[in-house]
């Protein structure tokens, strides 16, 4: 049963062969199997097939050359960016159409070291209100309030604008990040309108604007903070400079009046701030 008869030595000795393999492979294995410990004789050993290589064939693999460990890894860069990607936010889409800004202190009151200044554009109330309910710690919005903390400090204001169509080119149309914005704090005069406000800035900005001005000019009204003080007459106006150096040459070309009777509005001293658009969703 074994297969062994076939062989050449037991075909010439069958008698001693199966002699051999009666004392070594039987009786003294089943006596002495303590002793014994799975040996065999050499009787036995020769009746195996002889060993085979059972180790899988590998191809012989090239050494990388110098430009191959010097190339880029675009397609391993873009996966593992795809698969680390936390995923976006419904607030995060609405930040996407808001496109909001920080602004750090350059030239500013004392109070406001180490501050920024967070600011985001809105179409209305509804539309902040429902990006503000859809807010979750995900996507960028994780990694920016992870940074900035303006809970209770949150202003809302309306964006009156004094230029005219195609005037002003802020942050050079949208090719730069940063610029600076020149700010003034103002409060209503008694008996005085934003319409009033309005009609003295242009006629000021018609004044001091040199042909190859394209700062953005207009100012804030202050609807909701929450401070002490009479609704809806506080305003900040805002000079946003094509670049930092254009709005450096707004400020030199302005005639720095001193405050006057007829003003519609009681203003403070001008702040100078260095703004950076976000991009979300990039």
């Amino acid at each position: 049963q074994a297969g062994l008869s076939n062989r050449p030595t037991w075909k010439a000795y069958p008698e001693r062969m199966l002699q051999h393999r009666a004392r070594g492979g039987n009786a003294i294995r089943d006596a002495f199997p303590d002793v014994i410990h799975g040996l065999i004789s050499a009787e036995e050993a020769q009746d195996y097939d002889e060993p085979k290589d059972v180790t899988p064939q590998q191809e012989a693999v090239a050494p990388p050359t110098i430009e191959t460990l010097t190339a880029p890894k675009v397609e391993e860069a873009e996966l593992s960016s795809e698969e680390e990607e936390p995923p976006v936010s419904v607030f995060d889409k609405y930040l996407e159409n808001v496109v909001p800004k920080h602004r750090e202190p350059i030239v500013a009151a004392s109070s406001r070291a180490g501050s920024i200044n967070v600011v985001r554009y809105w179409d209305n109330f509804e539309h902040m209100i429902r990006g503000l309910e859809s807010q979750s710690q995900s996507g960028p919005s994780r990694h920016f309030f992870a940074m900035v903390d303006c809970g209770g400090t949150r202003q809302v204001g309306r964006n009156w604008s004094i230029n005219e169509p195609n005037q002003a080119n802020a942050y050079e149309g949208g090719e730069i990040e940063e610029s600076y914005v020149a700010i003034r704090q103002c409060q209503l005069n008694p008996g005085r309108n934003m319409e009033d406000v309005q009609q003295t800035l242009a006629e000021f900005d018609r004044e001091n604007r040199t042909n190859s001005d394209r700062s953005g000019y207009g100012f804030l009204q202050i609807l909701a903070s929450g401070e002490e003080g009479d609704m809806n007459s506080a305003f900040a106006i805002r000079v946003i400079g094509e670049n930092s150096v254009g709005l450096g040459r707004r400020l030199d070309a302005m005639s720095w009046n001193t405050p006057d009777s007829s003003d519609p509005a009681t203003c403070g001293n001008l702040s100078l701030w260095k703004s950076h658009v976000i991009h979300w969703g990039i």
